[in-house]
């Protein structure tokens, strides 16, 4: 089995419902769990925390989700049951719970520890959020290495993003949903190889200040970000979790002409 955990319950399994129909193959002996565990990253982080080190993520999420209707686990299920666990979560520098440096230590504590899809599970960041997908003109869009967002604009990035975007029909241009025609499904598909490739490529700059596409590792696009926006000038370089998961699970030939 592969887990797949959520920050959110609304936008996000909606997207890994079109990802599963444009990307992966529907097979009987490759189930796919969705937990949605509604609540940041930085919650997750004090769950963690008090259950010590050493604890796995199946067991925090077995606990939190018994109490709730939607509960994809049942009371026997271990760590071991799951061959691939890959969390996806946002940056969120604008929860006035934290500071800014308390955000980081937690995150990158975070990354630390869920850094392998096989072991305790592999986490992605979206930066400052998911709407981070939509936060492009028509694609290809050249200028998006540019595209950043500063700590105090950030709590309305839901808002910014949608403005901003080159498509006026919301997330229709990524989505696959019960209206939309089986017609449409290439130039969706063609719109997530585009969205793919410019943020491999954007990460990779982020990185190396090269813009060459192969697999960036989460926790050095956290150090980038650290160095180069949020310290220095308290804002992110807009960067998707969901974009760089599929390159890192498929490899360059999801991007290849």
């Amino acid at each position: 089995m592969k887990l797949f955990i959520f920050e959110g319950s609304k936008r996000e399994p909606r997207l890994f419902t079109t990802l599963e129909k444009l990307f992966f193959e529907a097979k009987e002996d490759d189930q796919r769990i969705v937990c949605c565990y509604n609540s940041n990253i930085y919650s997750l982080y004090q769950h963690y925390m008090r259950y010590g080190e050493g604890a796995d993520i199946i067991s925090i999420l077995r606990e939190i989700m018994k109490v709730r209707d939607e509960n994809p686990f049942t009371d026997d299920m271990l760590i071991s049951d799951f061959a691939e666990i890959y969390l996806f979560f946002d940056y969120d520098f604008h929860d006035s719970r934290y500071t800014t440096a308390e955000i980081n230590s937690h995150l990158e504590d975070m990354l630390n520890v869920f850094n392998d899809e096989t072991e305790n599970g592999k986490l992605y960041i979206s930066y400052p959020m998911i709407e981070a997908l939509r936060y492009t003109k028509i694609l290809p869009d050249e200028d998006f290495n540019q595209y950043i967002v500063n700590r105090a604009e950030s709590h309305d990035f839901k808002r910014i993003a949608a403005e901003f975007s080159g498509y006026t029909n919301g997330w229709d241009f990524i989505t696959i949903n019960e209206d939309t025609s089986i017609e449409k499904y290439p130039q969706i598909y063609n719109n997530w190889k585009l969205l793919i490739h410019q943020h491999v490529v954007k990460a990779n700059w982020l990185c190396t200040e090269d813009e060459e596409v192969h697999s960036v590792s989460q926790l050095d696009i956290f150090n980038s970000q650290c160095k180069n926006y949020v310290i220095p000038h308290d804002s992110v370089s807009i960067l998707s979790a969901f974009t760089m998961f599929l390159y890192d699970y498929f490899g360059s030939k999801i991007v290849a002409e």
